[in-house]
């Protein structure tokens, strides 16, 4: 999942780029709900490891996505207050995930943690929908990066599979 994101978080935020940040939000939303069923109804750790990278990928075009639909909403200081809330109650959800995580585990389950995250998707989903007005916010001049992405994904798998043959 992790790797997944770190792998994909600038190409997808360039393709954001290229073909409108709303655009990639609702597809980032869409396969985050369906991926996250797809890990709670998985039957074995192949199933569940695939889907978890295909919503690492979901996860990667949210980060840069919403950050960009932020930043062209607002203009000067009203601009740094938002992106400022924003990557606060960001920064507050990743800190509370794990805790939160951990006690839907011990109580409902491990399913049950990748079933709850559809339903906030899907009110991620409408709200963007039917809130975020399709924008001009796109170039046609971005490109994908896709060595320097590449090089990223390689570099981070390699410190991944060098970390876990230390210990």
């Amino acid at each position: 999942y992790t790797l997944a994101i770190a792998a994909a978080v600038v190409p997808l935020g360039r393709l954001g780029d290229r073909i409108g940040h709303r655009k990639v939000l609702i597809y980032s939303l869409s396969t985050l709900i369906v991926t996250s069923v797809l890990c709670g109804v998985s039957n074995g750790l192949t199933m569940l490891l695939i889907a978890r990278a295909l919503q690492g990928l979901s996860a990667a075009a949210l980060l840069p996505s919403t950050q960009a639909i932020v930043a062209n909403a607002y203009e000067g200081p009203a601009r740094t207050k938002a992106l400022g809330q924003m990557l606060g109650f960001q920064a507050l959800v990743f800190a509370s995930g794990p805790v939160l995580g951990g006690l839907l585990i011990a109580g409902p389950g491990w399913r049950f943690v990748f079933f709850s995250t559809a339903p906030f998707a899907l009110a991620g989903l409408l709200l963007v929908v039917f809130r975020v007005p399709p924008g001009t916010h796109h170039s046609t001049v971005a490109t994908l990066a896709v060595v320097p992405s590449l090089l990223l994904a390689c570099s981070a798998s390699a410190l991944t599979l060098a970390d876990r043959k230390s210990t």
